[in-house]
């Protein structure tokens, strides 16, 4: 992406809302970032489901024979979504 911002001639105002900038120049630039922002959020992803784990707490509730007060993590972030400010 900083290709893309580099390649952006000098200015004081917005590229895009340039009086004196071309369509044709405005869409390839929109173009670029959107293609360069999407790999990088494939990325991301590729790396968050990577590392990702799944998680079971069946044997920590046994063992400490507790019941939890928001077994699945839904239920805890309805809770804080109902009990935000």
């Amino acid at each position: 992406m900083s290709d893309a911002i580099n390649e952006l001639p000098k200015t004081y105002q917005s590229p895009t809302m340039a009086p004196f900038c071309k369509d044709d120049e405005k869409y390839q630039i929109v173009d670029s970032l959107t293609i360069e922002i999407n790999e990088i959020e494939s990325e991301m992803l590729k790396n968050f489901y990577k590392d990702s784990k799944k998680v079971n707490n069946k044997k920590m509730k046994e063992f400490f024979n507790h019941k939890l007060k928001y077994p699945t993590y839904v239920e805890g972030l309805n809770y804080i979504f109902n009990n935000t400010i």
